[in-house]
């Protein structure tokens, strides 16, 4: 099925296994895994997830869980054109 402008949807056992796939891939992809996880499970935009750190979280204690993500900004695309207003995300583990 196709969403939005020739988008196809993505499962979340789809969305692990390219995880799953990220994380492997050495010797960026255990950086990369969390970046792209944020943008599939909370529904993040690139310049939100690029900014995102361990203070501006409340991690889930169990994987049925909830947890937090306190968005300030966004980093605009080129680099360097300054910060943007971010919105708010709660994601599921």
């Amino acid at each position: 099925m196709l969403v939005g402008s020739m988008i196809p949807d993505v499962n979340p056992g789809q969305a692990r296994a390219l995880l799953d796939a990220i994380e492997k891939h050495r010797p960026s992809g255990p950086l990369l895994m969390p970046f792209f996880a944020a943008l599939y499970f909370a529904g993040l935009r690139p310049e939100e997830a690029v900014n995102l750190r361990e203070k501006d979280m409340t991690l889930p204690d169990t994987p049925d869980t909830w947890g937090e993500f306190y968005l300030t900004t966004a980093t605009r695309t080129p680099a360097g054109s300054g910060p943007i207003p971010a919105k708010s995300a709660t994601s599921a583990a």
